[in-house]
């Protein structure tokens, strides 16, 4: 049985201002609790923060990255009105800092993807939706980009992200892997695990409509987005020579020849810097969004890989991949 509750008189920060209470009728932000109660009686639950201005509205979902679960950034008062936004929480994982979205300790208590479906499903069902953008840097890209696969036409605008959740990616490598233990992902069984659970690898192509079961429920796979977006940085750990672009050999290239092959469109950027800290606010993915994700110009471009000129109004001084 699933539930949807308002939580009122709840402080939280977002974008560093702390709102309270956060639902209020003034500021529409709204406060939310989903819960499912599996068939042996167990609860499970996730929390949502959303800004619902309008009917029939495009909705932007936004998973925050690892240790960021109470930071979130809000619509630029001119695009009130134009857009919806939800933001996720993972509350779950290594402190309590995130489970890379998927909630739990173990596969057998993974539940946030079964939640978020059936919570955007509401949302869509009662008209606040009329288009999906997912989007997320590092855990939150992953969060997006394995959100999507439950969906239809997804557009994801993500920064580097993991799009494997194998012990071996660089990312995980050394201290970080005790991350993936604490939900339930280990060196030792993580092929197993893939086997049941392709969405830990969204290199590889996964069947349409495979059921992927979450708690006592199945979500059937649907597709990979109908567009993505990444942007990585052109070395990602500063001073080790031998991990220059990880992410791009490891996480991105393979993504995205993957999702190319079955017709969706793409667009890498890799940033001229050092590190892994690359973040965009919500008001350049909704300047893109308008300018050239209309349903008009990505059947033009079906099956093609493409670079958007002028990305430089989204990432300053960034370098072209031509795929």
């Amino acid at each position: 049985m699933f539930k949807i509750e308002r939580i009122r008189g709840e402080s939280i920060n977002l974008a560093g201002h702390l709102l309270s209470p956060v639902d209020s009728v003034e500021n529409r932000l709204l406060n939310y609790k989903v819960s499912y109660t599996s068939s042996k009686g167990r609860v499970y639950e996730q929390r949502f923060i959303g800004r619902f201005s309008k009917d029939n509205k495009p909705l932007i979902v936004w998973f925050h990255g690892w240790h960021a679960e109470t930071s979130f950034y809000d619509l630029h008062p001119e695009h009130l009105g134009r857009f919806n936004i939800v933001f996720p929480q993972d509350r779950n994982g290594y402190n309590r800092s995130g489970s890379w979205w998927l909630g739990g300790s173990s596969p057998e208590d993974w539940h946030y993807p079964l939640l978020t479906k059936y919570f955007i499903s509401h949302l869509q069902s009662n008209g606040l939706a009329s288009d999906l953008i997912f989007c997320g840097s590092s855990m939150g890209g992953f969060g997006a980009l394995m959100n999507a696969c439950f969906y239809e036409n997804v557009k994801c605008f993500v920064s580097v992200p993991q799009t494997t959740l194998n012990p071996a990616g660089p990312y995980f490598k050394g201290d970080k892997q005790k991350i993936l233990s604490k939900i339930g992902i280990h060196a030792s069984g993580y092929e197993a695990q893939k086997a049941q659970y392709p969405i830990l690898d969204l290199r590889q192509p996964i069947n349409r409509n495979m059921p992927i079961r979450f708690c006592d429920k199945e979500l059937e796979f649907r597709s990979q987005p109908r567009f993505v977006h990444i942007t990585t940085t052109i070395r990602d750990i500063p001073g080790k020579a031998e991990l220059v672009n990880p992410y791009l050999n490891y996480y991105i290239l393979p993504y995205i020849s993957n999702i190319s092959s079955l017709g969706s469109n793409a667009s890498v950027n890799i940033l001229p810097i050092s590190g892994h800290d690359c973040y965009f606010m919500p008001s350049s993915v909704i300047n893109y969004y308008s300018k050239y994700l209309s349903k008009q110009q990505l059947d033009l471009n079906k099956g093609c890989s493409f670079q958007w000129l002028g990305m430089n109004d989204l990432f300053a001084n960034t370098l072209r991949l031509d795929l």
